[in-house]
């Protein structure tokens, strides 16, 4: 009979050797995974501009505080359709091309095309007034798929802001309504308005606004038709005028109210809705998940908790009106 030899036994030093060895390459992947730099897409219904430069700082400033250093363990590439929805698969293709992780989308109608192009990436959308009519979600509770966001749900201020208007000013009977009828987002707010309006006794008339270009039949139209009031429905064309909008409201003697703080700091007399750059960051939080490993299935679309009331007082006196009290201490931001 052979001899049986036995293996060797690892020395205690051998022994820690080999320990911590395997406790290195179980710990490189996360190691990398956090180090290596991410690559995150943006495509944007608007533009690069003056007016959309604040929200793109407020969703890189949440990016730092959650840990993304732009140029060092993450890079942000931006795309901008400027409202053109023929351009976004070739915007989409970049993307690809630069092997985002995740796509972040602004607005409605660049949302819409995105998710129609892209089955394999999460996205992100921000802006989206109603993503479920919008079909961009089957469900918000539960969006299967790939993408999931953050809802602006503008179409929950159009009943407050018509009564915030006959509050203000109880003999205002007729309206323009300034809206994009290619946007979905703006369609279903219409329709919220359209029926409130109906039982706060206005009347209303639909104004066309697609691109900056159409400014000019715009405000012809709103002239010709003589409106106690202006509502500017939300979208990236009327943010780009709305220094001009509310312009021409005090000059036309017609109250101004719009959705978003940025256009009641422009001029118009009150604006009920979103703060835009909490929005953003909540995006930022978003894509933050995603990176680290959650899935879009997992992360419900969120709506906003709470809206602000922000009223110009400098309007209020350049159109000779007394804002009631009870008014007044519901507002979130008086701008003197």
């Amino acid at each position: 009979m052979g001899l049986i030899k036995e293996k060797p036994r690892r020395t205690s030093m051998q022994a820690k050797f080999v320990l911590s060895i395997s406790i290195l390459l179980l710990c490189e992947p996360a190691h990398s995974q956090q180090d290596r730099q991410r690559r995150v897409g943006f495509i944007g219904n608007g533009g690069v501009t003056q007016s959309t430069a604040p929200y793109m700082d407020c969703f890189r400033s949440a990016q730092k505080k959650l840990g993304w250093n732009e140029g060092e363990n993450i890079t942000t590439i931006y795309k901008w359709a400027n409202g053109n929805a023929g351009i976004i698969p070739q915007l989409v293709k970049e993307l690809k091309d630069a092997n985002v992780e995740v796509i972040a989308t602004g607005g409605t109608l660049v949302t819409q095309n995105v998710a129609e192009l892209v089955k394999d990436t999460p996205i992100v959308f921000a802006a989206v007034s109603d993503p479920v009519s919008s079909k961009i979600v089957t469900s918000a509770s539960r969006p299967t798929g790939n993408i999931t966001g953050q809802s602006n749900n503008l179409s929950a201020t159009s009943r407050k802001i018509l009564e915030y208007i006959k509050n203000i000013n109880p003999s205002v009977k007729h309206m323009a309504l300034l809206r994009n009828p290619n946007n979905d987002g703006k369609l279903i707010e219409e329709n919220e308005i359209m029926n409130s309006a109906v039982d706060v006794g206005i009347n209303i008339v639909k104004v066309d606004l697609v691109t900056a270009k159409d400014k000019d039949a715009a405000f012809e139209k709103i002239r010709l038709s003589m409106p106690d009031a202006l509502l500017v429905l939300h979208d990236f064309a009327a943010l780009e005028l709305k220094k001009a909008l509310s312009d021409f409201a005090i000059e036309n003697r017609i109250i101004a109210a719009a959705q978003l703080k940025e256009y009641a700091t422009s001029g118009a007399l009150l604006s009920y809705g979103l703060n835009y750059c909490r929005h953003f960051e909540r995006v930022s939080g978003y894509v933050d998940k995603i990176l680290r490993g959650a899935k879009p299935v997992d992360l419900p679309v969120e709506y906003p908790s709470s809206f602000e009331l922000v009223l110009n007082l400098r309007t209020a006196e350049a159109l000779k009106l007394t804002i009631p009290a009870s008014t007044l201490t519901q507002a979130d931001e008086l701008i003197e």
